[in-house]
């Protein structure tokens, strides 16, 4: 028999070889043919149509397999489409989903608003990754309490990538006394779904409040902008890291103390006014010595009383030495004021102080700004203390008007480095090193230059109500930021192309954009934010609190 079947398998092989054969022939023919007909084809037109009528049907069935193969692309393409519709919805689904359900969160003291961000945000990952699911979860909310291992090992599933099967005969127990709980619950939770689903609406303008928080960086939080893809990796883990961040950044956010005074800066409140005039704008080297002479006036326009005054003059010269003026002529402290002033003004009553200070020696005050401050604080009876202050400001011979000079506020404290927030570090490596400015009141420029940008928007960007100045600085071309004023508080002669001088008003401190606690977000482009452009550094550029930049006027 094996023989046989040896003889069998012989002769299949030989007809096989035949077959072969017989269609290598047959190609060779036609290939002939072929042949010969191009070289007919060089005799004329004749020769050209006979050769098209051999390639016809290889052109037809090639038409043919192209039309397939438009179609087969056309189809993917549309099932592409369709892939991408479904994920959007998902996504929306997931968004809208995490936003109802996580609006509980909001109530958390401080970390409310980032734990609702992280929860918000992972479903919308979660309605991308997984949109028919979350569909069906969205739509039917009690299966997080009836059917929760069902629920874990999907969430699971999708922020991991990879499928987990929950067994065991111990898991399975749990699961069902898990489950005959939800089941008892589920007719309570599905009412309060159906209730919290009304308040959609209004639950979409919070949602987009809170998603703020992820998009814009969290810039003074200290939050890093990458960390807008930390919900992804899981809820519980995003719930858990925001809420970190936002106990162990409160003192960074809320940078600004809570203070009773009601601070103005206009010198001009509801309760009194204050001017402050110097005798001189401008002296000459060659003109000194000199004297200057100061006036200032508080004009009441309420009963005043709990009245205190305090007066600043630093002289800030070209060679970026700096000091202050503390006595006048007489060797009087000028500070406090004249001796004080009197702990009560009535209303429409003037209270005048005047003295004078020498500018004695060359060496001390060439090429120097000097700028006199007094600040005020007083109040009616029954109301709380208003602030405010008013400034004076004298030039001696070429200062240095073109670089920056001074701090931009009247008071406050450095909250923030070049290098403390992650937002602060990508704008040092982008050429605009900045300090965030703790303080209340208003915002002044710091050297002489033209105004470039004016910004008056609650968001701008993240920066809020913003304004660029422009000027040289020894053959240097710079601009500097002021940032998160307050909306409509920039003063009217701060409009594009304007010139500005030293120690002119800008705006209102204030906390618009991506901001919390009233701080100014100070920044130079083109120059270096240390000394001599400031007055003080900070301890150390990665600083990110009132202790640790240690600095404050």
């Amino acid at each position: 028999m094996a023989a046989q079947d040896q003889d069998i398998k012989n002769a299949a092989n030989t007809a096989k070889g035949a077959v072969n054969t017989a269609q290598t022939v047959k190609t060779a023919v036609k290939t002939v043919k072929l042949a010969t007909t191009a070289a007919k084809a060089g005799a004329g037109p004749a020769g050209w149509l006979m050769l098209a009528a051999q390639f016809a049907p290889q052109i037809s069935q090639l038409a043919d397999r192209l039309k397939k193969i438009a179609a087969g692309i056309g189809a993917y393409l549309f099932y592409l489409l369709l892939k991408l519709a479904l994920k959007i919805a998902g996504l929306l689904t997931g968004l809208a989903f995490g936003a109802v359900s996580g609006l509980p969160l909001l109530a958390v003291p401080v970390a409310g608003p980032f734990l609702y961000a992280g929860w918000t945000a992972y479903w919308g990952f979660r309605g991308w990754v997984d949109p028919l699911g979350t569909m069906h979860l969205a739509t039917h909310p009690w299966e997080i309490f009836n059917k929760p291992l069902s629920w874990g090992k999907n969430a699971f599933n999708t922020v991991t990538g990879g499928p987990i099967e929950v067994g065991g005969g111990i898991l399975n127990a749990g699961a069902g006394v898990v489950s005959a709980v939800g089941n008892a619950i589920a007719g309570v939770v599905t009412a309060a779904w159906n209730f919290g689903a009304g308040l959609a609406g209004g639950a979409f303008g919070v949602m987009s409040a809170g998603l703020n928080f992820v998009v814009g960086g969290l810039t003074i939080a200290g939050v890093p902008a990458g960390l807008v893809m930390i919900p992804v990796i899981g809820a519980p883990v995003a719930i858990v890291y925001f809420g970190w961040q936002a106990m162990t950044n409160t003192n960074v956010a809320f940078s600004s103390n809570q203070q009773d005074a009601v601070i103005g800066g206009t010198g001009d409140n509801e309760i009194y006014t204050i001017s402050k005039t110097a005798s001189d704008g401008h002296f000459e080297n060659g003109e000194l010595p000199q004297e200057l002479t100061y006036t200032i006036k508080l004009t009441a326009k309420a009963e005043l009383n709990n009245i205190s005054a305090i007066d600043k003059i630093e002289v800030r010269r070209k060679d970026g030495i700096s000091f202050t003026v503390n006595r006048d002529t007489n060797n009087n402290l000028i500070d406090p004021l004249c001796g004080g002033p009197p702990q009560l003004i009535t209303a429409g009553s003037d209270w005048t102080c005047q003295f004078t200070i020498a500018l004695d020696q060359l060496n001390n005050f060439k090429d120097s700004v000097i700028t006199n401050t007094v600040t005020i604080t007083a109040g009616r009876q029954g109301s709380a203390p208003v602030t405010d202050g008013a400034f004076s400001v004298t030039t001696v011979g070429k200062p240095p008007i073109g670089c920056p000079n001074g701090w931009p506020t009247d008071h406050g404290y450095i909250s923030g480095g070049p290098e403390g927030s992650d937002i602060h570090k990508i704008e040092s490596s982008q050429g605009w090193p900045a300090i965030d400015i703790a303080a209340t009141g208003m915002t002044y420029t710091t050297f002489a230059g033209r105004v470039k940008t004016v910004v008056n928007d609650s968001w701008g960007g993240g920066f809020g109500t913003y304004v660029t100045i422009e000027a040289d600085c020894d053959g240097k071309r710079f601009e500097a930021l002021w940032s998160h004023m307050a909306l409509d508080s920039i003063d009217p002669a701060i409009k594009v192309g304007a010139e500005v001088g030293v120690h002119q008003l800008i705006g209102e401190v204030d906390d618009t954009g991506e901001s919390e606690g009233n701080h100014v977000h100070y920044a130079f482009n083109g120059l270096e934010m240390k000394e001599p452009y400031i007055p003080q550094n900070p301890k150390s550029d990665n600083c990110t609190s009132k202790e640790t930049c240690d600095v404050e006027w």
